[in-house]
């Protein structure tokens, strides 16, 4: 899937707790034209700092757009 065609919605579910590592896990989710859910990314983090969720959003963006912000 290109995020690029289908990148007018970006789901950022998280949860936390509820694996089997007692850590956040971060989903980025969209929807194909198919109405499909399409995984575009997930992540284990350490924590939930603001800092941390601002790097999976950052490292998400440089991996799909190939671009550095």
């Amino acid at each position: 899937m290109d995020y690029a065609c289908f990148g007018n919605v970006l789901e950022f579910d998280t949860t936390y707790r509820t694996n089997a590592y007692k850590k956040p896990l971060v989903v980025l989710v969209g929807v194909n034209h198919h109405h499909q859910t399409v995984v575009f990314g997930c992540a284990l983090l350490m924590d939930e700092s603001i800092a941390t969720y601002e790097w999976v959003l950052e490292t998400f963006l440089i991996a799909i757009l190939n671009t550095y912000l």
